[in-house]
């Protein structure tokens, strides 16, 4: 797509409340703005995969991506891009009201937003991919259980149930999504004992819980979509689990 084109669909889509494009032409990605309460307003990115068309009777799959902290789901969205666009995967993804963090108060505006782009798309509920990175990471987790009706499964890259595991309800957990802790060995924001300890936590609960740590990758530079699209999919194990030594 030309630079030109990029500008001509922002400018666009900016003073449309809804996506329009033609069945016959690739969909961009698409800028929205969705209205919470009166006085707020959160926006997100969705991306819309190449293949689909406003007609037609199957269904896709969906990443519900949550960006790092003082990051934004422009800066975000682009990482899982190119796997969707070959695969054929929705992007749904949010900015936290406070860049910085994400809240427990988001979650029921994030929910909404959820179900609201699943009844506007031929979205396959059972297909449902909740991923974040850092902060995205902590909170995915905080999701994937206090809501894990919404979700299949769960990828936290570099994150910690640790951090928020006095927030989140186990008791209510009935039907358990997958769930796959990715980290870095070289991690030294959120150390590697806390995805551990987070990954044995998950197992104490009955989760089915992958754990895999890439020796060559740190806190910044870890994102493997390919890999995580491969394990959501059952097409093979995301990697093997190094021998490492956890220390508190």
């Amino acid at each position: 797509m030309s630079k030109l084109r990029v500008i001509y669909w922002m400018v666009m889509l900016f003073f449309l409340p809804h996506p329009v494009y033609s069945e016959k032409a690739d969909p961009p990605s698409v800028v929205k703005y969705f209205p919470l309460e009166k006085r707020h307003h959160t926006q997100y990115l969705l991306f819309i995969p190449g293949g689909y068309r406003i007609s037609g009777n199957d269904s896709w799959p969906l990443i519900f991506g949550l960006h790092y902290s003082s990051g934004s789901a422009q800066e975000y969205l682009p990482y899982w891009q190119e796997e969707a666009e070959k695969r054929g995967y929705f992007i749904l993804c949010p900015d936290a009201r406070d860049r910085n963090r994400w809240s427990e108060k988001e979650a029921r505006v994030l929910i909404k937003l959820l179900k609201s782009v699943l009844k506007s798309y031929r979205i396959d509920p059972k297909r449902v991919l909740l991923t974040g990175n850092s902060a995205g990471g902590i909170y995915a987790y905080y999701l994937g259980i206090n809501h894990y009706e919404f979700f299949s499964a769960v990828a936290p890259i570099v994150g910690s149930l640790v951090r928020i595991q006095d927030a989140v309800d186990f008791g209510r957990c009935r039907a358990k999504p997958r769930f796959c802790i990715v980290h870095a060995a070289k991690d030294k924001i959120v150390p590697l004992h806390e995805a551990y300890q987070s990954y044995t936590r998950l197992n104490q609960h009955g989760f089915d819980t992958s754990f895999y740590v890439f020796q060559d990758d740190d806190h910044y530079n870890i994102y493997r979509t390919k890999e995580i699209l491969d394990w959501f999919e059952n097409k093979s194990p995301l990697g093997r689990l190094y021998n490492v030594r956890f220390s508190n």
